[in-house]
């Protein structure tokens, strides 16, 4: 049986956790491994949503909104049904290594991603009207990209990248554009 989480949290240790309810404030999932967390499509509000040193865990059918999202030192771990809505800053995620994350829907926040390995990113989509609106993958190698659709003003850049994968773009706007080097 799942763990709930209804309020403010940092997890620390392993297991099954699932929310309740909307969060308002921080969900910190750190220096663990071996956790699930069910969002069960409710919101992280207005906090941040921070996953640092934590391996073999998986992130499912959660929400942020206008909130930090920072994963830091991931390893062998699963996101899936990601939505983030007009978040503070950009997703960030350093230094991961055999992550999949798979269905993440963005509407106007971009997501960054620096000194990733063996990682496979699909069924992506960004929706704006920001110019600068993105999906950016840097300094990293052996990386799937799939399956990315933007509308509006957004832009795919995967720069210093070896061993890598880009399949299945669908790039609308006026200014939209896919860099590559």
């Amino acid at each position: 049986m799942a763990i709930p989480i209804s309020g403010p949290t940092t997890i620390t240790e392993p297991g099954e956790y699932e929310l309740v309810n909307d969060i308002e404030g921080d969900l910190i999932i750190q220096n663990t491994e071996n956790v699930i967390l069910n969002g069960n499509g409710y919101y992280v509000r207005n906090g941040s949503f921070i996953m640092s040193i934590v391996a073999n865990s998986a992130v499912r059918n959660i929400n942020f909104d206008k909130c930090s999202v920072q994963i830091d030192t991931v390893s062998d771990s699963l996101f899936n049904s990601i939505n983030a809505l007009t978040c503070e800053d950009e997703i960030n995620m350093n230094n991961i290594s055999g992550v999949t994350l798979s269905s993440l829907n963005l509407i106007d926040i971009s997501c960054y991603v620096y000194n990733a390995i063996n990682c496979t990113f699909n069924n992506i989509t960004l929706t704006g009207i920001d110019f600068g609106l993105d999906i950016g993958i840097f300094d990293s190698s052996n990386i799937t990209l799939r399956d990315v659709n933007t509308n509006g003003e957004g832009y795919v850049d995967v720069r210093n990248t070896n061993n890598s994968l880009v399949e299945n773009l669908r790039i609308t706007g006026e200014t939209s554009f896919v860099n590559c080097s």
